[in-house]
């Protein structure tokens, strides 16, 4: 058997190794330097101080991933109206794509900011007053609540993803099912009368309802017995917890029970077979 071998054989493969080595080292330095420039001139957008480059890459690699996904949109979007223009006379791109890009801009604005700000704000309110404030003036009765938006917005969000996993535990329902339809579609394709249906409207009505309806029924206890001499902190140490444990209570009977149900349906069904 006969290998023919070129000659420099052993340069020409040291060469092409260091030539991929060069191309991969531009690839790689291109890839994290673009975001980086790009996550920079963003912030300087909003601010004249030097940001981490961390950030700078996180949020430029999310804007060249937004910019593809709009790229992309703008193709199809063009190859539609080819398709559908060909009898006819086309409408104009530049038109179609500002008509477009508004009205999704406009449901995506109104989802981020019921999913993203509204309702993580009102969950971490809730979870303050039924749960952290009522410690709270346990141990300093000359306690001021306060609410801090930004404070609560940001524990909102934790406490929606711990709240996202304990729901996956648990079996199906509307929320999870209305989260589900949300995610399915994307942001590319936003639905904001589904989503305000299904997830948006159940989540703001129940938690404005835990926040104001124990705060209405202390103010008419107040109207109607102004006898009784009762201070705000009775409210927050007594009113908030007790509806909490009503309401808890309530739900985990009406869980237990058609538990039973289900296990006497089950034995039933065991026996005649």
């Amino acid at each position: 058997m006969v290998v023919y071998i070129p000659p420099h054989f052993r340069w020409r493969v040291i060469t092409f190794i260091v030539l991929l080595w060069i191309v991969g080292a531009v690839m790689v330095g291109f890839a994290v330097a673009m975001p980086i420039e790009l996550g920079r001139s963003f912030f300087r957008l909003f601010t004249p101080k030097d940001v981490h480059d961390g950030y700078s890459l996180i949020v430029g690699f999310y804007l060249v991933w937004l910019c593809y996904l709009i790229a992309r949109a703008v193709d199809r979007m063009d190859k539609r109206r080819q398709r559908r223009g060909i009898d006819g006379p086309r409408a104009d791109l530049a038109v179609l794509v500002l008509k477009r890009g508004f009205l999704w801009m406009a449901k995506t604005l109104y989802m981020v900011f019921f999913l993203g700000i509204v309702i993580p704000i009102l969950l971490a309110v809730v979870i303050d007053l039924y749960v952290v404030y009522p410690l709270r003036f346990e141990m300093d009765p000359d306690l001021v609540p306060t609410i801090r938006v930004v404070d609560s917005w940001a524990l909102g969000l934790l406490y929606a993803k711990i709240g996202m996993h304990a729901l996956r535990l648990q079996g199906p329902n509307r929320i999870t099912r209305g989260l589900q339809h949300i995610t399915a579609l994307g942001w590319t394709h936003p639905h904001p009368v589904m989503a305000t249906r299904e997830v948006i409207a159940p989540l703001v009505g129940g938690f404005s309802g835990m926040i104001l309806f124990p705060g209405v029924l202390f103010r008419a206890l107040q109207h109607f017995f102004p006898n009784v001499v009762l201070d705000n902190r009775f409210m927050f140490m007594h009113v908030y917890p007790w509806v909490f444990i009503l309401v808890g209570g309530a739900r985990s009977a009406v869980q237990l029970y058609e538990i039973m149900l289900g296990q006497k349906a089950l034995v039933r069904r065991t026996g005649r077979k």
